[in-house]
């Protein structure tokens, strides 16, 4: 009797430890697929924006016969903004220099300001299709026909800024922005600092720049209702404006990514929390001028 004991209890422990070192295993498994998982989904969320886009540059689309663009097929997802806006109907008074999906979608947003998770929470995947459908065939949409829900719109224009073959604020721009978290101005400097990196801009990305900020900063205002602080804000809308250049397509490592995530919130949240304060008017400068300014601030 003793003896069948001892095996019984050897036995149980013996199944003890096979449990507990099978569940050891299992954990470092899951903490191993966890991280595995999340370096893929940052490597996967930043393939677009730090990976540029063959025949992309503004200088590039700048020196398009203006014939070229006109017969190319309308799009509004994937192609540049002056594409976009060249290919449009001209329905707006804005049509002229703002794409359509911006005009229509940002005035049907208007009465959702204090919607909770503006921006942050996603919409319905088919609606947000078949409307980012009719933009592309299209390039209007009379968006209340077709939905009621602000998250389907908010869901496309972020896909849409996401698929951009380059940043509103340019990738020229993107060490001159960093420089300014980095040096920690005193906010006159840091306006003025920023008010002179605008007056660098392509004319598109002023008048964009002058449509979405205010909104944003609006929604932030009701940032105790909405829930979506300028901080919140810079978070989704920091890799839509800004974009890490890649010299030659070259990899960059996941450390400088995420440290290039960090500074696109940053900066996003500070230009949209200043807004109010900010010039941005178009400069009297042509946009050849510009585009040479700007390369003068590549390091």
């Amino acid at each position: 009797t003793n003896t069948t004991n001892t095996t019984n209890t050897t036995n149980t422990t013996n199944t003890t430890t096979t449990t507990t070192t099978t569940t050891t295993l299992e954990d470092k498994k899951v903490q191993k697929n966890s991280t595995d998982g999340f370096v893929s989904r940052i490597r996967r969320a930043t393939t677009i924006a730090f990976t540029p886009k063959k025949n992309a540059s503004r200088e590039d689309l700048k020196l398009k016969n203006v014939s070229q663009i006109q017969k190319s097929p309308l799009h509004c997802f994937g192609v540049s903004y002056d594409q976009i806006i060249a290919n449009q109907p001209q329905i707006y008074p804005t049509s002229q220099f703002l794409p359509n999906i911006i005009e229509e979608s940002l005035n049907f947003l208007l009465p959702f300001v204090e919607t909770q998770g503006i921006f942050r929470l996603s919409g319905e995947a088919p609606v947000t299709q078949q409307i980012s459908d009719i933009y592309n065939n299209a390039g209007t949409c009379n968006i209340s026909t077709v939905t009621s829900n602000p998250h389907d719109i908010t869901s496309m224009v972020s896909t849409f800024f996401a698929e951009q073959p380059y940043p509103l604020f340019t990738e020229e721009l993107y060490f001159p922005f960093q420089q300014l978290i980095k040096a920690k101005l005193e906010e006159p400097e840091m306006i003025e600092r920023i008010n002179f990196l605008i007056t660098s801009l392509p004319n598109t990305s002023i008048y964009i720049l002058q449509k979405i900020l205010p909104f944003l900063n609006q929604i932030a205002q009701k940032s105790e209702i909405n829930m979506m602080t300028t901080s919140n804000l810079g978070n989704v809308f920091g890799p839509l404006f800004f974009k890490l250049p890649s010299p030659n397509g070259a990899e960059i490592s996941l450390l400088i990514l995420l440290e290039a995530t960090k500074f696109y919130s940053q900066m996003s949240a500070l230009v949209i929390s200043l807004y109010p304060k900010l010039n941005f008017q178009i400069p009297k400068s042509t946009e050849e001028e510009r585009a040479i300014q700007r390369k003068q601030f590549i390091p």
